[in-house]
């Protein structure tokens, strides 16, 4: 397999007559951690959300694990799907289910997988994200910052090659942020292929093998994760770091 686990070109987006991506371009590197960075309304959930095919997009290419995607094809697209973990700003967990359950619909319903095996795993990944004592526990008894680390196991559990995490901190109060950005933090050093929407600087600094700059839908600058950090190359990048206090 290639070293690029996504290549995209070309790639446009509309909703209506608004233009939310344009003309894009980019790669994502196998076993890196890329950062999506940009203002609000920039355009980088919109992106993230083709790459597993919860939007669709009007023209250009999109090729992940080498298959050409058509934005039209959902069920061409379930094909590679169950290969690709998101995490979302809403935890999206089933208030009647506990965390046990949750976690394991999608590997014992989905993938058909041997149930000692996957309990042996959920509890393995609960212990890692310090949750090993709540696996009985209903969503409604745990806090935020609980609730998102349950959602990383439960995109985890799924043993996936491409993990997307989509402002995954920014419905968690300030000191619930810490805890969930450290669990990324183990799993970027783990070579997990990552994409990463966030507005968290210093951790995007501390983590981004690659850094995508997205403003008014275009990518502005597509950069190696340190140096763009220390040398933006657009003025516009520098201008959005300096608004920036990390």
């Amino acid at each position: 397999m290639t070293d690029e686990i996504i290549q995209v070109r070309h790639l446009n987006k509309k909703f209506g007559d608004k233009v939310v991506l344009k003309d894009i371009n980019l790669t994502i590197p196998k076993n890196k951690v890329t950062v999506v960075l940009g203002p609000s309304g920039s355009g980088k959930s919109t992106l993230i959300r083709t790459f597993n095919g919860l939007e669709s997009f009007d023209s250009g290419d999109l090729e992940i694990f080498g298959q050409k995607i058509d934005p039209h094809d959902k069920k061409a697209f379930a094909v590679i799907k169950h290969e690709i973990g998101m995490v979302f700003q809403s935890y999206d967990l089933f208030p009647n289910r506990t965390v046990m359950q949750n976690i394991t619909l999608g590997p014992l319903k989905v993938q058909k997988r041997d149930e000692t095996e996957v309990l042996d795993q959920v509890r393995q990944l609960l212990a890692e994200v310090g949750l090993q004592k709540f696996e009985n526990y209903y969503p409604q008894q745990l806090s935020g910052g609980q609730k998102q680390r349950v959602a990383i196991v439960r995109a985890l559990i799924l043993n996936p090659k491409l993990m997307l995490f989509d402002e995954v901190t920014a419905s968690l109060d300030p000191e619930m942020v810490r805890g969930v950005l450290e669990i990324l933090k183990q799993l970027a050093e783990q070579d997990l292929t990552m994409v990463v929407v966030t507005h968290e600087m210093n951790f995007a600094k501390q983590v981004a093998d690659k850094v995508i700059f997205l403003d008014s839908g275009e990518i502005v600058e597509e950069q190696n994760g340190k140096k763009f950090f220390q040398e933006p190359q657009t003025k516009r990048a520098r201008d959005f770091l300096d608004s920036m206090s990390f």
